[in-house]
């Protein structure tokens, strides 16, 4: 199997972050709650800133408080006016919940970063415009890392810390030797929601054969945040209530009770155990959708609005607020529904928010476009967040990860989202979508073998690493290509989704990372309570002793690490520490392994 991606990476300035429920399995694309991915000709898995001189936006409505001005080339803008109450998210105004500070001065600029998702305070808003994105990273031998600067042709990740009141002035990373990892704690990315996942319904009415009570573990096992479940949508209104999206027919919805069976159970399971649900969207019944590709003409697009919007009122009325919903699950492909431009996408969205305000549901917000690769995220995503009110009712920009894994695709995503203020979601988290396999066989989708779970690995790295995603939910976590069994049997994935799952909490910020090894890539935390995580992919073929240490000399000791290989899952690793000066954990990384460690504030 071939290992994805042998970047000669030197320098990493790394930013801190398929299918329906159905019979169809993945590698069959069967009908009804699978799907087939057009792309592949296989079955699918299932189912810079405007102002170029620097300038700022100056005033604001008291109640939102005032943008910091998003600014062209690699310059901060001088600052926003707060208004009353400075801005919250990324500086944009009504983005966020309002501090208390009065107005940013013309001074108040955020050197080399932007103002990303951190709460403004008391302070005034920092500019918009990223920093650079470090010193040029060379091809073969340990690079530097710096505020600001281009990339040369080694690989970087990340283009500028987030500028928030509690962040410190950040310090060059310099360069690593060969044996040494460097950890900025002074260069911060975006604050990461933990990880979540997505998940079928079935399994929890112990349907095709799945038995509930040898696989719940997995909820407490890991540490999920959130879950993009995938219903019987198809399901909710086999025809339709009563040809006016206006008025409703309550009578007409759900009347096989498939999502009463299924959806609504699992879904409040989720919330008793205080994991977000967010509904993903694949297929519609043949009065909504037709042809080949399956499309939805445009006229009807207020009757899909109805649809989804009349299944979060039901979930509402049944105790599960849902805070973001979807249009579209892959509309750039006919995994389910396919549509034809980005255009159609947004008017399909725009259509959804009518109804979702008919009834009542103004606070949902949507994420989007939700492409089915990184390539087609950026144009969908410009054309989705054209349109002023859209962009306002945007939770995040949303792709999947699968089939891509070149740097600049990824980076474009962040750059676009820098650019419009918003999170950045991996709504489904993997590499090959087919269990038949991908790029002439190398890769595959087969979540009980060691190769998938290491796509798995590599994806999550692109994600947080390249993207600057703040959320990230694997595919999958239950029902068809599951890290467990029906049984229960946890298979490599499992392993590898523990890793991420459970070293990045809530609220963690991805700091700056340099590694003096091309084949190590580490993603390094900062957590709420002033602790630190790291993981490391070592995709090299030998053992590695690597000094892990900090660019302000924090005495950080090991508090665990564990590795994860092709024959040991759970391996307790060699790390020591602090020892020498300056002072470092001195950290042994099997061959082709994944490895999570924990540290211990100094």
């Amino acid at each position: 199997m071939r290992r994805v991606g042998l970047w000669v990476t030197v320098v990493m300035a790394l930013a801190l972050g398929c299918g329906e429920d159905g019979g169809g399995s993945s590698s069959s694309g069967g009908a009804g709650e699978g799907g087939s991915d057009a792309s592949s000709g296989g079955a699918s898995d299932g189912g810079s800133g405007t102002d170029g001189s620097g300038g700022a936006e100056t005033g604001g409505d008291p109640s939102t408080g005032g943008g910091g001005g998003s600014a062209g080339s690699l310059q901060p803008g001088p600052g926003g006016g707060a208004g009353s109450g400075g801005a919250a998210v990324g500086g944009s105004a009504g983005s966020g919940p309002t501090g208390g500070g009065g107005e940013a001065g013309s001074g108040a600029t955020a050197a080399g970063g932007s103002a990303g998702s951190v709460p403004i305070g008391t302070g005034g808003a920092a500019g918009s415009a990223p920093g650079g994105a470090g010193g040029r990273a060379g091809g073969g031998g340990g690079g530097h890392v710096g505020i600001s600067g281009d990339a040369g042709s080694g690989q970087v990740a990340g283009s500028g810390g987030s500028a928030g009141t509690d962040d410190p002035d950040p310090i060059p990373t310099g360069t690593p030797d060969d044996d040494e990892i460097r950890i900025n704690e002074t260069v911060r990315f975006q604050t990461v929601d933990g990880v979540g996942a997505d998940a079928y319904n079935f399994p929890y009415a112990e349907d095709q054969g799945w038995v509930w009570s040898s696989v719940e573990f997995v909820h407490s096992e890991l540490d999920i945040q959130y879950v993009r479940t995938a219903p019987w949508f198809v399901f909710w209104e086999p025809s339709n209530d009563d040809a006016d999206p206006d008025t409703v027919n309550w009578d007409a919805f759900g009347t096989d009770d498939i999502p009463l069976w299924h959806d609504l159970p699992y879904a409040t399971y989720l919330r008793d155990q205080g994991i977000e649900v967010l509904p993903g969207i694949w297929d519609v019944e043949d009065w909504l959708a037709s042809g080949s590709p399956r499309t939805i003409a445009a006229a009807s697009y207020p009757e899909l609005g109805e649809s989804i919007a009349t299944y979060l009122e039901w979930l509402a009325q049944n105790g599960i607020d849902v805070p973001v919903a979807e249009v579209q699950n892959e509309p750039t492909i006919e995994a389910s529904i396919e549509y034809p431009t980005p255009e159609a996408l947004r008017d399909a969205a725009l259509a959804v928010l009518d109804q979702l305000d008919q009834h009542g549901l103004t606070q949902v917000m949507l994420h989007g476009p939700n492409v089915h690769a990184p390539s087609p995220t950026e144009e969908w995503a410009r054309v989705w967040l054209s349109n002023a009110r859209l962009r306002s009712r945007t939770a995040a920009i949303s792709y999947h990860t699968w089939w891509e894994s070149d740097f600049d695709t990824y980076d474009g995503i962040r750059q676009v989202a820098e650019e419009y203020g918003l999170p950045v979601w991996a709504t489904e988290v993997g590499y090959c979508a087919l269990a038949s396999g991908c790029f002439n066989g190398a890769n595959y989708l087969l979540p009980e073998t060691w190769g998938t779970a290491w796509d798995y690995a590599m994806s999550y790295y692109r994600a947080f690493a390249w993207s600057h995603a703040a959320r990230a939910y694997h595919w999958s976590l239950l029902g068809h290509d599951a890290v467990v069994s029906p049984t229960g049997e946890r298979y490599p994935s499992f392993y590898v989704l523990k890793h991420f799952a459970n070293y990045i909490p809530p609220g963690a910020r991805l700091l700056e990372t340099a590694s003096g090894d091309a084949e190590v890539l580490p993603l390094a935390f900062l957590l709420p309570d002033g602790t630190a995580t790291a993981i490391f992919i070592n995709q090299g073929t030998t053992e590695k002793t690597l000094q892990v240490r900090s660019v302000l000399d924090a005495a950080w000791a090991p508090q665990d690490a564990i590795s994860t290989t092709e024959s040991s899952y759970e391996l307790s690793a060699t790390a020591s520490g602090p020892v020498g000066t300056p002072s470092a954990v001195e950290l042994t990384l099997p061959a082709q392994s994944v490895t999570s460690l924990r540290l211990a504030a100094p």
